[in-house]
């Protein structure tokens, strides 16, 4: 009996060395994981903070261009004040805009007599609309240069053979 209980007192400490070891195991462990877990908190956190301060930022950022936006003059008004420069109104520009067209199709169509090509664009090139950047370098430039590239008909040359020509 007294070999059962100090084989029991045995087993019983050995039982308790045991259970120590595996709950300071367990317990360096779980401190491990809440060392690992309150790193990736604090990383979290501020990432989190960081964002929130850029979000701020690109809100901050949008508002001040739609204040940007809301301050630009219009398109059209942009267009009547340009025109207003050169003393036209919509109407002259599209004018303007069908005779370029037309005396632009007469140089490709090489309509004859060239001379009269020339004077016509010569008066496009006086009018003041021709300096807007829609008009300027097809009316001063592109077209004349598509008129000095015209070549002239040759003229028809005949001559009678008379009697004695060999």
């Amino acid at each position: 009996m007294k070999k059962i209980k100090i084989l029991l007192s045995v087993f019983i400490l050995a039982a308790f060395f045991v259970v120590d070891s595996f709950a300071q195991k367990y317990n360096k462990e779980n401190v491990k994981n809440e060392e690992e877990f309150k790193a990736k908190l604090t990383s979290l956190t501020k990432q989190k903070a960081d964002l929130t301060m850029e979000a701020e930022q690109l809100e901050q950022d949008i508002e001040k261009v739609k204040k940007d936006k809301e301050a630009l003059q219009k398109y059209e008004e942009c267009i009547d004040e340009l025109y207003a420069m050169v003393g036209a109104t919509r109407a002259d520009v599209e004018n303007f805009r069908n005779a370029v067209n037309n005396l632009n199709g007469k140089i490709q169509r090489q309509e004859s007599p060239k001379a009269d090509r020339q004077k016509e664009l010569n008066e496009l090139k006086k009018n003041k609309i021709s300096a807007l950047p829609e008009f300027f370098d097809r009316v001063h430039n592109q077209m004349q240069r598509a008129l000095d590239a015209w070549e002239g008909a040759t003229k028809e040359i005949t001559y009678t053979v008379v009697r004695g020509d060999h």
